[in-house]
């Protein structure tokens, strides 16, 4: 047997492109991470060594060269400030925002461990966003979808009791009957008459200077939807903001817990009413087991099936195409295997698209 046939079993299989950008993904989001977090400490160190410092020795120094914002902290600030955008200006910022997933070509290392996958429900993806008062849904394309009421933080402007109309009893407390009135970091309690009774820090929303849990009063919240036409639903399958807070740094582990729990809160998922026109649902999600793959692929679900996804439970949401995310599709799992025309029809033809991707080993991508 010649020598290098010797060698032959012990050499490592070779790594698809897909799972070589799957591993840079992971180390440029570990990086940004790293970089916030230094940013953050410069900034923390530099506000206590002022306050340490006496009044005495306060010298006017130089200004230091600009230094770059880390691309988190930018994100963060074109979320919010896109919250308020209109128009052309919202269609085009929204159209480059959405994660989307790459076709599954290989199989993830781990899959069964660092990987969850769900039913993609059939429908129009887009976001949705709760804000001063009301609820946009946007298509991929930025486009205006729906613009209605819901019971997302801040997506109404009528507060809805859509519970049974039954009459309630309680037994009323002896006091003074007021109004109290939480707003701009102060409360208020005010007598029938109108006259101030107390004027005092609460734990209300806005109800103190100090930050609490609630978000201020104008925050938004930014969720990733698709949209199932026969049951009039909004299938959240990601959440990006909640109560003007950026979840995109955090893990899809995090953000699938985060969302199922507030989104429990809100009330968003009971049935339509009149000042809450559609109904959120979540999709339900499995671990890559065995178990979780078999169920999400066969399990039955409220929605038509469009595929599988697949996210990796350490990805961040990133905008554009990612191989953190994967989708499959084959004809027992969606009707849309192949591509239709806006009808609903298969052409005659069939396209495909080849990339190629500049490497030291030039490689080609197929989608």
């Amino acid at each position: 047997m010649a020598p290098h046939d010797l060698r032959r079993p012990f050499k490592r299989a070779a790594i698809s492109d897909q799972q070589k950008r799957r591993e840079l993904a992971l180390l440029r989001q570990e990086q940004s991470r790293r970089d916030s977090q230094n940013h953050a400490r410069t900034l923390a160190s530099s506000v206590l060594s002022l306050q340490n410092e006496p009044p005495s020795e306060l010298k006017s120094e130089p200004e230091s060269p600009y230094e770059p914002v880390p691309e988190t902290v930018c994100r963060d600030f074109d979320v919010v400030r896109a919250s308020k955008l209109k128009g052309s200006e919202a269609r085009q910022w929204f159209s480059r925002q959405l994660m989307l997933p790459e076709w599954m070509i290989d199989i993830p290392p781990r899959l069964n461990q660092d990987w969850y996958v769900f039913a993609r429900p059939s429908g129009k993806r887009c976001f949705v966003v709760s804000s001063d008062g009301t609820t946009v849904s946007r298509l991929r394309n930025g486009y205006v979808l729906h613009h209605f009421p819901s019971s997302l933080p801040n997506g109404a402007r009528t507060k809805d009791n859509s519970g049974p109309s039954n009459s309630y009893v309680f037994a009323r407390p002896s006091g003074k009957r007021c109004f109290v009135v939480s707003s701009d970091g102060t409360t208020v309690s005010r007598l029938r008459n109108g006259y101030v009774l107390h004027h005092f820090p609460s734990s209300l929303p806005n109800g103190a200077r100090t930050k609490d849990n609630s978000g201020p009063s104008n925050s938004f919240s930014l969720l990733d939807c698709i949209f199932h036409e026969p049951d009039q639903t909004y299938y959240v399958i990601d959440m990006v903001c909640w109560r003007g807070y950026s979840l995109s740094d955090c893990t899809a582990e995090f953000r699938f817990f985060w969302l199922n729990d507030k989104l429990a809160e809100t009330g968003a998922c009971n049935p339509p009413s009149s000042y809450h026109r559609y109904k959120f649902s979540v999709v339900p999600i499995y671990s890559c087991d065995l178990l979780g793959l078999h169920t999400a692929y066969n399990g039955h679900v409220p929605y038509v099936k469009d595929g599988l996804l697949f996210y990796n439970k350490h990805a961040h949401y990133q905008t554009g195409n990612t191989p953190l995310a994967l989708v499959w599709k084959d004809e027992t799992c969606s009707q849309y295997v192949l591509d239709t025309d806006s009808k609903g029809e298969v052409p005659a033809q069939q396209q495909i698209g080849i990339k190629m991707f500049s490497s030291s080993q030039h490689s080609i991508g197929v989608w």
